[in-house]
């Protein structure tokens, strides 16, 4: 488990979502506290991994060449098992299985991982949209600042432009059941309403975001 200090910027995630940057930027700035994560491998692993990974059959292994973030040990707390976990889950789900029941899922494992780890005494944490609800809830507001990061549009959005493209052409895809629709749904708006800042990678996105309930301030 990484230190957690009061002063900095925790960061939850899964996987290694664009090489790590928020967590390594942070760190650069001299204001990360600790990085919070399934898979992540140290530096000798990731080089053997990747030269692997280049044999026939082993491709695979070469992913975990990029659960390297450069970061220093004390500050990674890594939870393989979960990511294991979560990519049998994913490749092995029933068919017809909406993939984002996973996302919440593993997304909850982490955080209960986290705040075990001491997340909460974070002053700062930055999470990802549909993993970041129950770390949010479970965190004292007046005590630590909450920041989102809302990497695609809503879940409506997606929604109605499956359903667009189900009438043109219809048969040819599985929908989402209804439940987790309605669960997504629920939980996007939840962390939307508990974040005190809202990250959006682009202007598409936030006007999404707004569109569909977002705090636009």
């Amino acid at each position: 488990p990484v230190t957690v200090q009061q002063v900095g910027i925790s960061v939850i995630q899964l996987g290694g979502r664009m090489a790590y940057a928020v967590a390594r930027i942070l760190h650069d700035a001299g204001l990360l506290n600790g990085l919070h994560t399934d898979i992540h491998v140290a530096e000798k692993t990731a080089l053997l991994m990747n030269r692997i990974g280049r044999v026939p059959g082993f491709a695979g292994l070469a992913r975990f060449s990029g659960r390297y973030s450069g970061l220093p040990a004390r500050l990674v707390s890594a939870h393989p098992i979960l990511g294991i976990a979560y990519a049998l889950r994913l490749r092995f789900g029933r068919r017809g299985h909406d993939p984002r029941s996973t996302f919440m899922w593993a997304g909850d494992r982490l955080a209960d991982y986290a705040l075990r780890d001491g997340i909460g005494r974070s002053g700062t944490i930055y999470a990802y949209a549909s993993a970041a609800a129950r770390v949010f809830k479970s965190v004292d507001a007046s005590q630590c600042h909450r920041i989102l990061e809302q990497p695609s549009a809503p879940v409506q959005f997606e929604l109605e432009l499956a359903d667009e493209e189900r009438d043109k052409w219809p048969g040819l895809e599985n929908m989402p059941g209804t439940r987790w629709v309605c669960e997504c749904r629920e939980r996007e708006t939840l962390e939307w309403n508990l974040a005190h800042c809202i990250v959006c990678p682009s202007d598409f996105v936030r006007e999404e975001a707004v569109r569909y309930g977002a705090d636009p301030s």
